[in-house]
């Protein structure tokens, strides 16, 4: 990851290397799509106060050796929403749910790259 310091708040972001952010998109055979879409649907309608009729997985990003996914969602009316959902394993903030919706972006078009920034 490349960090890079903002002066104004002197504080340091790191961002995703160009290769994390180009996305796989998602076969509707693929075993992943299921999971994304039926396990993390109710994750991300929580993190928005959102519920969606149409949640299609659409492209993936997993972060190399961590259980974390940032996915592209077409959801009503032709727009898109990514989100960041974390697979939380044996961990006590987990209770009552698996998965956790750490950061998500909304009024994303097809063409938008996954891009998120993460504070460290």
């Amino acid at each position: 990851m490349e960090e890079t310091s903002d002066h104004s708040n002197q504080s340091s972001v790191k961002h995703f290397p160009d290769e994390l952010r180009d996305s796989k998109v998602i076969d509707k055979q693929d075993p992943i799509k299921q999971k994304f879409e039926r396990e993390f649907k109710g994750v991300v309608e929580h993190k928005i106060h959102q519920s969606f009729k149409k949640f299609k997985a659409v492209s993936y990003v997993k972060e190399p050796g961590l259980a974390i996914y940032h996915i592209k969602y077409e959801v009503d009316q032709g727009s898109y929403v990514h989100a960041s959902i974390a697979e939380l394993k044996d961990n006590v903030f987990s209770i009552g749910s698996r998965y956790r919706c750490t950061q998500i972006e909304q009024n994303k078009r097809l063409n938008d790259i996954i891009n998120f920034r993460f504070n460290f």
